[in-house]
């Protein structure tokens, strides 16, 4: 399997197609609904009154708002000047899942004590990347900060799962 810069270089070269790589950070916001993913999981986790369980909470993820990364695809479509190069979408500022979860719980009000494991995450690999090149290449910079994607998400989560009250006690109700 190739990577994927060789293969768009490839196009570039023998077809003359212009071809920009964007390597995304972690995507989040609205419609995800996978389960694997971690803010549908802490989301619908915290709706249905329950503490999610994601581990220690100390790796680092930059969360880069679907928005965000519709915008930075147009402009690559649109920057001939970008072609054959390698460009990656993100913040360039990571948070602890611990902090990405307690954003969540506190945009669903949620009151209940979050639980945080005191073994190390298993893959516990600081994921910031480095937005330089898409500002140099795409004159692109994210333009939603976590806290607002994650409060944009959870109006999301909340208005296609509906309404319900988050108790002390961690069992969800639905009114």
């Amino acid at each position: 399997q190739w990577p994927a810069a060789s293969c768009a270089s490839l196009l570039s070269e023998l077809g003359g197609l212009p071809t920009t790589v964007l390597r995304l950070a972690m995507v989040y916001g609205p419609g995800d609904v996978r389960r694997g993913h971690l803010l549908p999981y802490v989301i619908n986790s915290l709706l249905n009154g329950v503490a999610p369980e994601v581990g220690s909470g100390r790796r680092k993820i930059d969360g880069i708002y679907v928005d965000d990364v519709v915008d930075a695809l147009l402009a690559a479509a649109v920057k001939p000047h970008a072609n054959a190069t390698t460009v990656t979408i993100g913040t360039g500022e990571s948070r602890p899942v611990r902090e990405i979860v307690s954003l969540g719980a506190d945009a669903l009000g949620a009151k209940f004590p979050l639980r945080f494991s005191n073994v190390a995450d298993s893959r516990d690999v600081d994921l910031t990347v480095d937005p330089s090149s898409a500002l140099t290449h795409l004159n692109w910079a994210a333009a939603v900060d976590l806290p607002a994607g994650i409060d944009r998400t959870v109006a999301w989560h909340t208005a296609r799962s509906g309404p319900r009250h988050l108790h002390a006690c961690g069992k969800g109700r639905s009114t």
